[in-house]
């Protein structure tokens, strides 16, 4: 598995609640949006950017999300068999990680993003740019995040 040469930020979004200010993550092999014949390896999913999140998972009308980065800067790894991941940006972290909240996404600002419904998930490359004004538009995240 090829690892990135340079350390960075990397993201990860939740729904499910916040984990408050510091979180640790810990990889796990299943995961709720992972796709069917993805490596069975531990993981924690992470992408470059916060658009990247967003592009990776389902969403829907009425749900909102905390955004988290990483504390420091680190070197994730590239995946492999996993279909959209050249879309998504997505890395993999393989080991414990200290990620800290940067964000929250509302449930009426997601009502903004474009519609997941009747769309496979290549076709929501073109979602990225519209994402990506929604959120440098309508938050106080640093704009290199997004």
């Amino acid at each position: 598995m090829r690892r990135m040469m340079c350390p960075t930020f990397l993201f990860h979004i939740t729904k499910k609640r916040s984990w408050g200010e510091k979180k640790v993550l810990a990889p796990k092999i299943k995961g709720i949006n992972r796709g069917c014949g993805e490596p069975e390896i531990s993981r924690t999913c992470v992408a470059s950017t916060i658009t990247g999140c967003f592009l990776a998972i389902p969403y829907y009308p009425g749900e909102s999300f905390y955004v988290y980065r990483t504390y420091h800067k680190v070197r994730g790894y590239y995946p492999y068999d996993v279909c959209d991941s050249r879309m998504t940006r997505e890395k993999w972290l393989l080991s414990p990680t200290t990620f800290i909240k940067v964000g929250y996404i509302s449930r009426e600002l997601l009502n903004a993003f474009p519609s997941e419904s009747n769309c496979d998930e290549f076709d929501q490359y073109e979602f990225r740019p519209i994402i990506r004004n929604i959120l440098r538009n309508n938050t106080d995240i640093p704009k290199q995040y997004i």
